[in-house]
């Protein structure tokens, strides 16, 4: 700390110890209060968030925070006009969700000096803090936990019914899925290029935790973000000899899969490995069998119903009864258009700019394009937007890998 106190103005080490509690106890400090309500340390930081985003002065606007705080204010004022035109509830408050989700981004961009000592700090305290919570939920598993009484089910379609996924500490699978695929391509990239000691045995500690959690919450849209996050990372893993290590591991979880798609095994792994199996080993993969494909043409005309201010926040499954599985779609069918095109320009912006560095041979353009890239295919698959849990440790990583990224080439091009 005493290096970052020399690197940091007073107003962004404030800052910054608020996104090492991102890091640091957010992933742990959650809690399940009843079927329909959580409640973690996400909520409780975001008074000193806001306290920090007023307050503390920061880096003018740019081309790609621009549309990120065009996409929070117009998020707001879809609420306004919304919670003005409907009768008021207490459900309509679930908005400052999205302020919590986005904020931890915001206050990355405010620090001016944000550099490799500040990134590798936070992502080793994610990788601790991250890898515990995960481990608790693969516990809870086993001991047959459940959070929730509709906690997520698969059907083995053999005669013995339906098994729990794996939830997490909130009893959520596509949360869990969501906050393991996250913490395993942060982490990975984070080991790769802050080159920690025991790099070795944390990668696959990393690469054997993530896929076994990815495996037992049964979450596709999960296992896709850590394979494209990592195929994404080979042009700088093969510098260093993690990568052997890398493919020993990959090459025994495939052949494990093919073992167990030969022998004999219960109806809950069988469906699991024939939900994840997307390379089609088993003959039998669901991987692109699903319905939320199906739903995206009725999500189209529940939009045009609202196309300009939106139903209101997570009223999709409230007015309409399904579900959007995807965060674009429910961001324009929820928050308006307005708000769905301010979304899609940041992405396409902060994409356009790391591919650029990456192209440029910059290690870490490339593992900021793996993390966001990774990030987005999630979300065509998920409401990702939704997920006050674990997205505001996406955006801290997305902001802070790509701070690094180009304050690194701006430096190397001076």
């Amino acid at each position: 700390m005493d290096r970052l106190k020399s690197r940091l103005s007073g107003g962004e080490l404030l800052i910054y110890r608020i996104l090492w509690l991102y890091a640091g106890i957010s992933p742990l400090i959650a809690f399940r209060v009843s079927d329909n309500f959580a409640i973690g340390a996400v909520d409780f930081l975001l008074i000193p968030a806001l306290f920090a985003l007023f307050f503390v002065s920061g880096n003018p606007v740019t081309r790609i925070t621009l549309p990120y705080i065009l996409f929070i204010f117009f998020s707001i004022i879809s609420f306004t006009i919304s919670a003005a035109i409907n009768d008021f509830s207490m459900g309509d408050l679930s908005i400052i969700r999205i302020i919590s989700i986005f904020a931890p981004f915001l206050l990355v961009t405010k620090i001016r000096n944000f550099g490799k000592t500040e990134y590798c700090t936070l992502a080793r305290t994610f990788l601790i803090s991250g890898g515990a919570s995960i481990l608790l939920g693969i516990a809870f598993f086993h001991m047959g936990i459940e959070l929730r009484t509709d906690q997520q089910r698969i059907w083995s379609g053999d005669g013995t019914g339906s098994s729990v996924r794996a939830g997490g500490i909130l009893g959520n699978s596509s949360n869990f899925g969501h906050f393991t695929s996250i913490w395993g391509t942060v982490s990975l990239v984070s080991i790769v290029l802050c080159s920690p000691k025991y790099a070795k045995t944390l990668s696959i500690f990393v690469f054997s935790v993530a896929l076994y959690s990815t495996f037992i919450s049964s979450s596709r849209a999960a296992l896709l973000h850590l394979i494209l996050g990592w195929v994404i990372m080979i042009p700088i893993i093969f510098r260093i000899r993690e990568m052997v290590y890398f493919f020993c591991a990959a090459t025994a979880a495939i052949v494990l899969l093919v073992v167990l798609s030969e022998g004999e095994m219960s109806g809950t792994i069988a469906t699991n490995i024939r939900r994840l199996d997307i390379l089609n080993i088993t003959g039998e993969s669901q991987f692109l069998r699903t319905i939320r494909y199906d739903n995206w043409n009725y999500l189209l005309q529940i939009w045009q119903n609202h196309p300009i201010i939106g139903t209101g926040y997570k009223n999709i499954e409230v007015v309409y009864g399904v579900y959007s599985d995807n965060a674009f779609l429910g961001i324009f069918i929820e928050l308006g258009l307005f708000a769905g095109v301010a979304f899609i320009f940041f992405w396409i912006n902060i994409t356009a700019k790391m591919a650029y560095l990456a192209f440029k041979g910059s290690s870490w353009g490339i593992g900021a394009l793996a993390i966001i890239i990774s990030e987005i295919s999630h979300a065509f698959t998920l409401d990702t937007y939704t997920l006050w849990y674990s997205m505001p440790l996406a955006m801290l990583f997305t902001a802070a890998i790509a701070r690094v990224a180009s304050n690194d080439f701006a430096g190397s091009n001076a």
